[in-house]
């Protein structure tokens, strides 16, 4: 019975047992970058900062052994305010709650929106390049729309103006 205290404590043996004292300052466990660490059961970390550097593209694995979703929570002061889960069909979602995500990505690269998506004036949503796209002004009370980088069509209050082709229709 008793404490042992050293600069250093090198322990050479297959199954290793460490209990130690709560003491402040930072600490520093293994020396290299191909350095190992496991823990069974949960990790608490108490801190403003949890920072993952690595010499080539850091990487933060979650692997669900079991259930239905991986997930990271966010909080704030104990309140839950968001998440990103991925499904077991891995489908990607967003939001303030499990039960109804605001955005999806589906396995198919589909995004789903379940509420309204709304832009600043003067931003468009585009596909492919900003050559097509769909934009709008609430002030100036319009919403228009181009192809292969030209105004084709604008709506407003007064009605519907072509700039260039024709209108079909029956």
């Amino acid at each position: 019975q008793g404490n042992i205290t050293a600069q250093n404590f090198i322990v050479s043996s297959s199954v290793t047992s460490v209990t130690y004292q709560s003491i402040s300052g930072s600490t520093i466990f293994g020396d290299t970058l191909d350095d190992t660490h496991q823990f069974t059961g949960s990790l608490s970390v108490t801190g403003s900062v949890l920072s993952i550097q690595a010499a080539t593209d850091p990487l933060l694995v979650l692997n669900k052994t079991g259930g239905a979703n991986a997930a990271i929570h966010f909080q704030h002061a104990g309140t839950a305010k968001g998440y990103i889960y991925v499904d077991t069909s891995m489908n990607m979602h967003f939001g303030n709650t499990s039960v109804n995500p605001t955005f999806e990505i589906t396995s198919a690269g589909t995004g789903i929106f379940a509420q309204n998506i709304q832009l600043s004036n003067g931003q468009q949503l585009q596909w492919g390049d900003a050559n097509n796209a769909i934009f709008g002004h609430a002030g100036s009370d319009y919403v228009q729309i181009k192809t292969d980088g030209t105004d084709r069509v604008k709506i407003n209050s007064s009605g519907i103006e072509v700039f260039t082709g024709n209108v079909s229709g029956s």
